[in-house]
């Protein structure tokens, strides 16, 4: 695409410097254009479509759930008080719930 768009730059310059004419710089610029594939057929090949899945969603939740209680039980050991694993876990349950919730937006 920028190899084009120095292309149509080219153009004008050579048309401000009066080397082509209006009618060449018109029939130049069409033959650019028709060279840039449309935006729907590029999608439309290139990209297959991803299968919907629900279970995706609750495995992810279930997930998120076991590395919140890991982190929690981690932070038991290390520093031995209840309430600050019990904060850590859920702070870390509640970070990765919010990455879930923005992947599935995606």
């Amino acid at each position: 695409m920028t190899a084009i768009l120095k292309e149509l730059r080219l153009l004008e310059a050579e048309h401000a410097r009066g080397r082509i004419t209006d009618a060449d710089l018109a029939r130049r610029k069409s033959a650019l254009m028709q060279e840039i594939p449309d935006a729907f057929e590029v999608a439309n090949t290139d990209v297959e479509p991803k299968p919907a899945s629900e279970n995706n969603s609750w495995d992810m939740l279930v997930l998120l759930l076991i590395a919140a209680a890991l982190c929690g039980s981690a932070v038991l050991l290390i520093v031995g008080d209840i309430f600050m694993a019990m904060t850590f876990g859920i702070t870390v349950l509640a970070a990765l719930t919010i990455k879930l919730f923005l992947s599935i937006e995606d």
